[in-house]
């Protein structure tokens, strides 16, 4: 047979095909994964931050008045802090 479900022994036990030990690669596949991950949620926060300035940008002073704003408050607000 020449499958990955192939068995072998006088107690049938399950012996993988070589090729999936081989070519199996997973450590190393994780570390890029992370860094893509990082990126995006980096350009994420940056776009979500850019568009509630401009937003609070967009208001009149009276309107950012009634949410308790000024135009000084606008990027630590944007920012989260």
């Amino acid at each position: 047979m020449n499958n990955a479900r192939d068995w072998r022994g006088p107690q049938e036990k399950w012996v993988p095909d070589m090729s999936a030990i081989d070519t199996f690669r997973a450590i190393p596949a994780a570390r890029p994964a992370g860094i893509f991950d990082r990126i995006s949620t980096t350009v994420r926060y940056w776009a979500d931050v850019r568009e509630t300035r401009n937003q609070l940008n967009a208001l009149s002073d009276r309107e950012l008045a009634d949410i308790g704003l000024n135009r000084g408050e606008i990027e630590r607000v944007a920012r989260g802090l």
